[in-house]
């Protein structure tokens, strides 16, 4: 998966702001508070409180009608095995914002996330073989684990509708 967020403030210190919202998926909350006079810090969360990937979508793909039917009947393997596999995840966000005045801003912001993939199953089926019937069983096990970090520092000056400079570095 991937994502970004983008945050931004306003003019001047910003008032004391708490947000939150649960959906079928996420779970996430925003904060944003002055921290001093002309210094603001926005905060920001989103974790997953189920499997993300238990969700009807992962069961839409068009299928055809006899994939799992083999012409074959002593070979009883399916065609397609169905998995369900476990997704999760979060994700923080941090900026700290100065706004000294004349037309300027001064911000540094943090993201961190991190997610956790594991897919597992096991089947069992048969053959036949010179009169033999001979059992099989496949075992799979996919785990993945991965996080990413960012930072950037942004400089803003605003003189007039004509003359604006961002500056930003990663």
């Amino acid at each position: 998966t991937g994502g970004m967020v983008l945050m931004e403030s306003g003019e001047g210190t910003p008032v004391t702001d708490l947000t939150t919202e649960l959906n079928l998926l996420t779970t996430s909350l925003s904060a944003r508070m002055p921290i001093g006079e002309k210094v603001g810090l926005f905060l920001g969360g989103r974790t997953t409180w189920g499997n993300a990937a238990d969700n009807a979508l992962f069961g839409q793909l068009a299928q055809e009608p006899n994939l799992n039917e083999v012409a074959a009947p002593e070979f009883t393997r399916k065609a397609i095995l169905e998995t369900v596999p476990q997704f999760r995840f979060y994700d923080l966000n941090a900026k700290v914002q100065w706004s000294p005045g004349l037309g300027q801003h001064l911000s540094a912001s943090f993201f961190h996330s991190s997610d956790d993939f594991n897919n597992d199953y096991s089947n069992e089926f048969s053959t036949l073989l010179r009169n033999r019937r001979i059992a099989y069983s496949e075992n799979y096990a996919n785990r993945e684990e991965w996080q990413n970090e960012g930072f950037s520092l942004n400089y803003q000056l605003e003189r007039n509708a004509v003359m604006q400079l961002d500056l930003s570095a990663f």
